[in-house]
């Protein structure tokens, strides 16, 4: 599904998270399948206590299961959140699109901006990502590991100046006494 745009809007950025917010489910995809590795061979041992060999049935597919459930809450849902997760920049607003089926849409005009911050930790700045804080109605909306930060702060600071003036209108330079208003009046 494609972002719906008004008259005269046009996207003039879409992107997403940087990849490292994949950094931790990937750590996590390789802790979790070491440590099923470990376990796995550590059940396969002859001379288990008592108990533990007992348990060893139930012990074998619990493993498997675990580590299953952990991949996919530690790994493929986030990886899934950020496939599916687009930002926006037109020259009218910013949009953040969620999810496949079921979508979310979070918009802010870029009228209602009153300020821009760019934070970035030791981590981030090495990949050039960063957190864009947008203070718009009282209170700051963050847009976090966005890549190329300063850039995109550049291209929102762009589309809340709008067009230079005077702007041309149908290819014609607008002229005017600097002593009047719009209207004329002196």
């Amino acid at each position: 599904m494609r972002l719906r745009l008004a008259d005269g809007e046009r996207v003039i950025v879409k992107t997403r998270a940087h990849r490292r917010v994949l950094l931790g489910p990937s750590i996590a995809l390789l802790l979790v399948s070491a440590a099923t590795g470990y376990v796995t061979g550590l059940l396969g041992r002859t001379g288990l206590p008592g108990p533990l060999e007992r348990a060893l049935p139930f012990l074998q597919a619990a493993v498997p299961v675990t580590a299953l459930v952990l991949v996919l809450a530690w790994c493929v849902v986030p990886l899934v959140r950020w496939v599916t997760t687009w930002t926006y920049l037109t020259n009218r607003r910013l949009v953040v699109r969620r999810g496949m089926a079921g979508r979310e849409q979070w918009e802010l005009p870029l009228v209602l901006v009153r300020g821009i911050d760019v934070k970035q930790s030791m981590a981030q700045r090495g990949s050039g990502a960063g957190s864009l804080v947008l203070h718009a109605g009282g209170r700051p909306n963050v847009l976090a590991n966005m890549p190329a930060v300063h850039r995109f702060a550049e291209l929102v600071t762009d589309a809340i100046e709008g067009p230079r003036w005077p702007a041309p209108l149908h290819g014609v330079e607008i002229e005017g006494d600097p002593n009047t208003d719009w209207m004329g009046n002196g």
